[in-house]
């Protein structure tokens, strides 16, 4: 191998190529548009038949190549392999006068493509920290062999395209981030809908207790909020007979089967999962065989009877066809139907309609709950997008995983919504560091009071262990300081404290210093439906925290003793060996 020359005096032909090049560093971002230019632009410099551009991918200790001049396909071979490799790996610039008599030189590839080798010149691309990020290679000078002048001339090209490169990828990662925060916010923007549309719907199921009503509205929202036209609902009624409700536009009409033949093949066609034509064809809803027509099918099962199912629900003519979100959604509203029509059984048999009475105002307290998690999701998108870029990896991971966690959080408060209106209290108790429980609070918290101008502040006297469900505990830790932030003004605080008090029991305490509870909510705080008159409130926050409370074996209550502000004193076991479900 040949020493390189330290000087250089570019051609002005090389001096308009390494202008295109820095030039080119501000306005392509693709990764492949800037590769394949860097590529010709390098070939054309030095007068050589090809290059190719290869970038070293630390994580998978390999060397790959997006771009052979002549060739198509990407190249992968460990790192440290090959003159490319050698490249990389000495840092070094490198000039092979005959290809073949290389030990290092891969003849697989010219064995491949049917092109002949004949010399290479390599330089190293070192980012402005100094650090290799991969190397450029041309092959065969047009005319002769490579010289010092051509490999001093490629390092300079090599210099500039390893800080392009870097930029590129740079913004793709942004960019890639910047898409997948927006699909988040979209798919929670859309499940948000949908849960206003549960509401509205569980509003209706708890004002009426007539099927038929319950049935048309829900079917009108539910056209209206997907564009489709159609919606259909089969339940199995007496002795084998079937009642279908149907809805086309705004005209809705319900009917019942009695045939006995036509109600067995009502009955197979809902117990083994006919498609949706063969049932609309039974029950005399005609539907073209025509492009542009979906269904989705949802099947009814019945929680007041000992069956696996009795009825389905059929969603026609979804102009995009259906997506897998809308499947899920229409299988939500399916149970909700079903609800609907065992509460009707029930209040039949029984009339008892507590639980399902509740529904709505559970739906709505779990809307309001999520104004928290989602001012936390915004804001630091908003930061990763402004300043992303400039973050170290730690950082921008340490926001990537808050933002995951409050989207889990809203999951969790929807699994929550549809685990009560299956009448179920579902605890999963774990163990957890109490320090760190207290610092992931803060953490989420801090992003909600920064432009507020309310203090926050902690304290935290044990870092011992707690025994509980932590989903449900931050929940009422939020409750309480959601609740305190509603009234709070600049320079008021919040003071979340964690201790371990006497009698071994976990003191969890969430203080403010705002105006405090009036004396005349005091008695009853904690009863359901009770609330300050905020316009956003249900009353059910306090109520349900409490319940959480209880459930854990500890209690909840406001220190009428403390004057400068609202103070709640949570009391609990630090182990406790179950969870009282009957809370």
């Amino acid at each position: 191998m040949n020493t390189i020359a330290q000087n250089i005096e570019p051609s002005p032909e090389q001096l308009s190529i390494l202008l295109n090049i820095a030039r080119s560093m501000g306005v392509v971002h693709n990764l492949d548009d800037l590769i394949d230019l860097l590529a010709r632009e390098s070939a054309r410099a030095i007068v050589a038949e090809r290059c190719s551009i290869f970038l070293l991918d630390k994580e998978a200790k390999e060397i790959w190549s997006k771009v052979a001049i002549g060739e198509k396909g990407t190249i992968r071979f460990p790192a440290g392999q090959g003159i490319a490799g050698e490249t990389i790996s000495h840092a070094q610039p490198m000039i092979i006068d005959d290809a073949y008599a290389d030990s290092r030189f891969n003849r697989e590839i010219d064995k491949k493509t049917g092109y002949k080798s004949r010399n290479i010149l390599t330089a190293p691309m070192k980012n402005v920290d100094g650090e290799v990020v991969g190397c450029i290679e041309v092959i065969n000078k047009n005319n002769g062999d490579f010289t010092e002048q051509d490999a001093a001339m490629l390092q300079l090209i090599a210099n500039q395209a390893a800080i392009a490169v870097d930029s590129a990828l740079l913004h793709e990662q942004k960019e890639s981030m910047i898409a997948d925060l927006r699909n988040t916010k979209e798919n929670l923007e859309q499940r948000m809908h949908q849960l206003e549309m549960v509401y509205e719907i569980d509003k209706t199921i708890a004002e009426t207790t007539d099927v038929d009503t319950i049935l048309k509205t829900m079917g009108i929202m539910l056209n209206r909020f997907l564009n489709t036209n159609g919606f259909m609902v089969v339940i199995e009624g007496e002795k084998g007979s079937f009642i279908t409700y149907t809805l086309k536009g705004e005209e809705f009409n319900k009917s019942e089967i009695s045939d006995e033949s036509l109600g067995l093949e009502l009955n197979r066609a809902i117990k083994e999962g006919f498609s949706a034509k063969q049932l609309a064809h039974h029950v005399d809803q005609k539907v073209e065989n025509h492009e542009g027509v979906s269904f989705h099918v949802a099947a009814l099962s019945d929680e007041s009877e000992d069956k696996d199912s009795y009825g389905r629900v059929e969603v026609l003519n979804h102009p995009q066809g259906f997506k897998e979100v809308d499947s899920s959604f229409i299988q939500i509203l399916a149970e909700k139907i079903s609800t609907a029509i065992s509460r009707h059984h029930l209040l039949e048999r029984r009339e008892n309609s507590q639980r399902l009475a509740t529904i709505g105002q559970l739906s709505s307290t779990i809307v309001h709950d999520f104004r928290s998690p989602m001012t936390t999701i915004r804001g630091f998108a908003e930061i990763l997008n402004k300043s992303g870029h400039k973050m170290d990896e730690e950082k921008r991971k340490k926001l990537c995983g808050i933002i995951v966690k409050q989207v889990d959080r809203c999951s969790n408060m929807i699994e929550e919504l549809l685990a009560f209106t299956r009448g179920e209290k579902n605890y999963s108790l774990q163990e957890c560091n109490g320090e760190e429980f207290i610092n992931e609070i803060h953490e989420v918290l801090s992003v909600e009071v920064e432009k507020t101008g309310v203090i926050l502040e902690k304290n935290i006297n044990y870092q011992g262990s707690l025994n509980m469900d932590k989903e449900k505990m931050m929940r009422v830790i939020f409750n309480l300081t959601n609740n305190a932030l509603d009234i709070l003004k600049k320079d008021q605080k919040i003071i979340i404290e964690l201790d371990l008090n006497k009698n071994d029991e976990v003191e969890l305490v969430v203080s403010d210093t705002g105006p405090g509870i009036p004396e005349e909510l005091r008695k009853n705080l904690f009863d359901a439906f009770v609330t300050q008159g905020k316009s956003n409130g249900t009353g059910l926050g306090l109520h349900i925290a409490r319940e959480i409370i209880q459930a854990h074996h500890g209690s909840i209550e406001l220190d009428e003793s403390y004057v400068d502000g609202a103070r709640f004193v949570i009391r609990f076991p630090k182990a406790i060996a179950e969870f009282d479900m009957s809370a």
